[in-house]
């Protein structure tokens, strides 16, 4: 982590309903050092990210509650909340217009099945590694 100027400690959010699916996300991210908390609907997410802005989240789009496109523009709503790496990890057949409305606002988009939970971490430890790598030049 240290080589790659990601702080091994990072406050990673997990937005997933499907508990097996988050104990694996949350196993995964642990092991590499990563600090998760967990939302398993919408409104614990909002709550979640209003409590502490999360340097990454990973956000499944199908919640109950609120959706996770309204979990995204309430991070993005929020103050720094555009430079928090979210990657969607989604059952979830995306439309066109599902896709405008993430707007660029994500890393990626893994679909479930597709992509497995590995591949999930590993986009998420990439997209804090560029964050890291950006505030440092900005620092100069």
């Amino acid at each position: 982590f240290k080589r790659i100027g990601v702080a091994p400690s990072a406050d990673v959010l997990v937005v997933e309903d499907d508990h097996a699916t988050q104990s694996m996300l949350v196993e995964q991210l642990t092991e590499l050092g990563f600090r998760p908390r967990t939302a398993d609907d919408g409104t614990k997410a909002v709550a979640s990210v209003d409590e502490r802005l999360p340097q990454a989240v990973v956000l499944d789009l199908m919640l109950p509650h609120l959706d996770g496109f309204q979990v995204l523009e309430h991070l993005r709503a929020r103050r720094n909340g555009h430079d928090v790496p979210v990657v969607v990890y989604t059952a979830m057949d995306l439309t066109a217009d599902d896709r405008k409305r993430l707007n660029g606002g994500v890393v990626e988009v893994i679909t479930k099945g597709a992509g497995d939970v590995h591949h999930v971490v590993s986009c998420v430890r990439r997209a804090l590694a560029r964050r890291t790598r950006a505030e440092a030049r900005e620092r100069g």
